[in-house]
């Protein structure tokens, strides 16, 4: 097409397939049914996401992305020492589903 250059268009750049991967896991976490592939599905959507913005040199996303991190790994530890002494569910696992 004519007053259009196209030479500069290339494949994309391996940080962007690491942006499609926690679309994805985004997304997934949608279709879970019980909490704890949820927050493991949403912590991996959330690595995926610090990793796209790192090399991505999306910075504002990045900061961002670390402190929702930050705060998921301190909720939940906070939530497993405010109550140490929870029982295992029949499957010995702890949290919503436990009684399932």
């Amino acid at each position: 097409m004519q007053g259009w250059d196209v030479s500069g268009f290339h494949a994309p750049a391996r940080p962007i397939w690491f942006g499609y991967a926690a679309a994805v896991a985004a997304l997934a976490t949608f279709s879970m049914r019980t909490m704890i592939p949820l927050g493991a599905t949403g912590i991996f959507a959330n690595i995926l996401n610090v990793t796209y913005a790192f090399f991505g040199g999306f910075y504002p996303v990045l900061v961002l992305q670390v402190i929702l991190l930050l705060a998921i790994f301190f909720g939940a530890f906070t939530a497993v020492s405010e109550n140490p002494t929870a029982k295992a569910g029949p499957q010995g696992r702890r949290g919503f589903e436990a009684g399932h």
